[in-house]
């Protein structure tokens, strides 16, 4: 049976587990205090999806304020679920989570980036009612 639950510290591994799984490059030094940063703020969130004491997915998201929007928005971070258990609905338990506290928290919409080459991703995103509204910039340094 899987379970949904929020993230602890102990959890730590199976979380950069799973970014490494996505392609993310950390390691479990760098990836902590920014784990403890979310833990601590309470416009953080990180929830689990636990099979029998294994973490088979996770979703990172926060809350955010903007000055053209009356209305909080919920941003999603991070979503994964291990490969071998895909498309058996973890996914659309793991959203119905975001959903719920988006709602607690008086959000109006739900926002997420994912890359280009994720195309099952865009479609499971798709099927669940969102849709494609702007590009994404960045600068590294």
């Amino acid at each position: 049976m899987v379970v949904i639950r929020e993230a602890g510290f102990n959890d730590l591994a199976q979380i950069v587990e799973l970014a490494l799984e996505m392609g993310y490059k950390i390691s479990p030094q760098g990836i902590r205090p920014v784990l403890e940063h979310h833990i601590k703020n309470p416009d953080y969130y990180i929830f689990l999806a636990v099979e029998n004491d294994q973490v088979i997915g996770m979703v990172g998201f926060n809350i955010k304020y903007y000055l053209h929007r009356e209305k909080p928005v919920l941003y999603i971070g991070s979503i994964v679920v291990r490969e071998q258990f895909r498309s058996l609905g973890i996914g659309k338990m793991l959203m119905a989570k975001v959903e719920e506290i988006a709602k607690q928290r008086g959000c109006n919409s739900i926002q997420l980036n994912s890359n280009k080459r994720r195309l099952r991703a865009h479609e499971f995103y798709k099927k669940l009612g969102f849709e494609e509204v702007s590009l994404k910039f960045e600068k590294k340094w």
